[in-house]
């Protein structure tokens, strides 16, 4: 079996994430950039506002004037591949005037009503629908109360969204589907580990890509007991690798250079 997901890069300006913020210099983030198309990440995403548990969700303007150095860098690369990651309509129409190709949203369309009319206004624009138990789009450590099982939950939402995003006339062929993991979905690490075994069924079922991201999560430490983030390389190497073989399209990692090492070296084994 050989593996050809698209493998997508986290760059991550929110300073209240878990993992690899900095504050980035024009030059760093230009040389940032080029060290991982070199190491052949296929798409780029950026994001501003984190979503973590106990996060604070930001205002319009905060979210733009963090992403405000990558508007000056991201012209030097017009044959690269790049997403945003936001739940807000205004921020997502600026960058898909300026040279964003995919948008991801972790509501699903529910925190910004107007997220839908822009998708369907750009049809070249690939929309992540992705899943969240909340309708801030937020990660929760809160026990879930609705104990209905998590597949089927998940099912029911992209049923349910996907009906929405069609009757605004979003093609289908701009969506790819995220499950998400981890507390945007349940507490309960057995959910995210079932999620990743039903990769297959969400595909046969809506026959649209899916899209990972698994990368230094923390249900992994349930898992491989590597409690801090940084530690989690080889458990989400791990993950990454069971996603792609249950046939996911796109896996957001945070070590671009491992993961193609280590997918590259699968494929010419299995030759």
């Amino acid at each position: 079996m050989q593996l050809n997901p698209k493998i997508v890069w986290v760059l991550n300006l929110a300073p209240d994430s878990f993992s690899d913020w900095k504050v980035y210099t024009k030059q760093e983030l230009e040389n940032r950039i080029t060290n991982l198309v070199n190491f052949w990440a296929d798409i780029i995403d950026i994001w501003a506002e984190s979503t973590a548990p106990n996060s604070v969700a930001i205002s319009l303007e905060e979210e733009l004037k963090r992403l405000e150095i990558f508007f000056e860098v991201i012209k030097t690369f017009p044959d690269e591949t790049f997403s945003l990651d936001t739940m807000k309509s205004e921020v997502a129409k600026i960058w898909i005037q300026n040279w964003v190709k995919i948008i991801n949203d972790v509501s699903g369309g529910r925190f910004d009503k107007k997220m839908f009319e822009l998708i369907a206004e750009n049809p070249n624009i690939l929309y992540v629908m992705m899943y969240c138990k909340n309708t801030s789009g937020r990660a929760d450590l809160k026990e879930n109360i609705d104990k209905t099982p998590i597949l089927e939950k998940i099912i029911n939402f992209f049923e349910i969204n996907l009906k929405l995003a069609q009757s605004f006339w979003i093609s289908k062929n701009q969506i790819i589907l995220d499950p998400w993991m981890w507390a945007f979905i349940s507490t309960n690490y057995l959910d995210s580990v079932e999620i990743l075994k039903s990769i297959n069924i969400l595909k046969k079922k809506f026959s649209l890509p899916i899209y990972i991201w698994t990368s230094r999560k923390w249900f992994l430490s349930k898992l491989a007991f590597d409690y801090w983030p940084q530690d989690r390389l080889w458990s989400s190497l791990a993950s990454a690798i069971f996603a792609c073989k249950n046939w996911a399209n796109y896996i957001r990692v945070h070590d671009v250079k491992e993961t193609k090492q280590f997918i590259e070296t699968f494929n010419n084994l299995t030759k």
